[in-house]
């Protein structure tokens, strides 16, 4: 897998072809193999896929536990059904099904010996969702949360196309029961609308509980600790984004 084009460089010649300029405006696409494009649009497109209905059947995982199994694979590959059945939380007909449908994706490789690995076109998706996300547990103390947080690289251009208040609201749709959103910019953290003043100490914890957040960034901070919550508001964000 290589990048082959980016919108941030604009002097690319391959920014002019037609099969290219539909997948734009992106900032990364991938080249795998000869002819297979990987955007964000096609990851999302990819996930969408593999939960449809087939003649009458549709995987019983969540379209979130889809995210989360492809990571689970990249971490322990090759991995057998039975050790991703215990890291993922899942029955081992629904994994039987969900790798299934990966596989069909083009996704993954299974070993009858060694088990389920990804292959390019899966490292690609894993790559893209990796490059936009990043899940870390965090407990912050002045407010009594146990939670995630969930990184999101450049997702101030998520403020240009959605308000702070809906983007709250996904994070409950996504499972959560409370969200904070953490704005990185300036070299400052603002938990809009609240005023400096009124969050300092609660600053400090978001600033320590996100060491790798720039400017640019948004951090979700959601509670309670879950799994389902980051995963399910990563594809959320993904759709505003793409």
């Amino acid at each position: 897998m290589k990048v082959v084009a980016s919108n941030r460089d604009s002097s690319s010649p391959l920014l002019k072809s037609k099969t290219l300029s539909k997948l734009l405006p992106f900032d990364i696409i991938y080249l795998v193999g000869d002819t297979d494009y990987i955007s964000e649009m096609n990851v999302v497109e990819v996930l969408d896929n593999i939960m449809r209905e087939r003649k009458g059947n549709r995987p019983r995982a969540e379209q979130w536990q889809i995210v989360q199994v492809l990571l689970e694979i990249e971490r322990e590959q090759p991995v057998g059904r039975l050790k991703l059945m215990e890291k993922v939380g899942m029955s081992e007909a629904t994994v039987k099904t969900v790798v299934r449908r990966l596989r069909e994706a083009g996704l993954v490789e299974v070993d009858r010996v060694g088990g389920v690995l990804l292959n390019e076109r899966g490292r690609s998706v894993v790559d893209i969702w990796k490059a936009r996300f990043e899940i870390a547990d965090v407990e912050l103390r002045t407010i009594g949360w146990v939670g995630n947080l969930l990184r999101v690289v450049g997702g101030t251009e998520l403020l240009s196309k959605t308000s702070v208040v809906e983007l709250r609201d996904l994070g409950v749709k996504s499972g959560a029961t409370a969200v904070l959103v953490a704005v990185f910019r300036d070299g400052k953290v603002e938990l809009p609308p609240m005023t400096v003043e009124e969050v300092e100490p609660l600053l400090r914890e978001v600033r320590d509980s996100c060491p790798r957040c720039s400017d640019g960034d948004v951090a979700f901070i959601t509670t309670p600790r879950t799994p389902q919550v980051p995963y399910n508001l990563s594809i959320w964000l993904q759709r505003i984004m793409q």
